[in-house]
């Protein structure tokens, strides 16, 4: 079993959960976090993620049963935190429900400064492409400025500005 927090200083953690995940014996990963937003709730129901908590609460008591559920095989996931999970898959305005799985590739570099050159350059796209996919972002969430869609993807937890880096979901 490992106990993964998700803020790490220098990674995100659900990179480092897929990494652990890839090992030839996997680990069981149980997230332990404060994070509440729609990317996190999305990433948390990977198939390799075996649990999740928040740090709120009777988080002891939470804990131990969490470590009991998923040492005997199963998943894990607060009650809370089902329902934050179930008020996302059932928003119609869910962000995975309204963008493309390449938007959704795309979304965190562009709040990242890079240019369109930069982010074609990451992804195999010329600049006009990554311009084509920013513009239907944008018209998609009926946003008009870039500086909505970087402030939109802050919130929704696909920038996390105190590290470095994209979110890659």
């Amino acid at each position: 079993l490992a106990l993964l927090g998700l803020t790490l200083p220098d990674a995100d953690g659900f990179d480092l959960a897929l990494t652990l995940a890839n090992l030839p014996r996997p680990p069981r990963i149980l997230l332990l976090t404060m994070k509440a937003d729609a990317v996190t709730l999305f990433r948390a129901g990977y198939a390799y993620i075996a649990g999740m908590i928040w740090k709120t609460g009777r988080v002891q008591e939470t804990l131990r049963c969490a470590i009991r559920e998923i040492l005997a095989g199963r998943r894990y996931f607060s009650e809370d935190v089902r329902q934050a999970m179930r008020a996302t898959r059932t928003d119609p305005t869910a962000f995975f429900k309204i963008l493309s799985g390449r938007e959704l590739s795309v979304l965190p570099l562009l709040c990242q400064g890079l240019t369109d050159r930069q982010i074609g350059e990451q992804n195999g796209l010329c600049p006009a492409t990554v311009k084509s996919h920013r513009q239907h972002i944008m018209a998609k969430l009926d946003l008009h400025r870039t500086t909505d869609l970087i402030r939109w993807a802050a919130e929704k937890g696909f920038v996390d500005f105190s590290r470095p880096g994209p979110v890659r979901l």
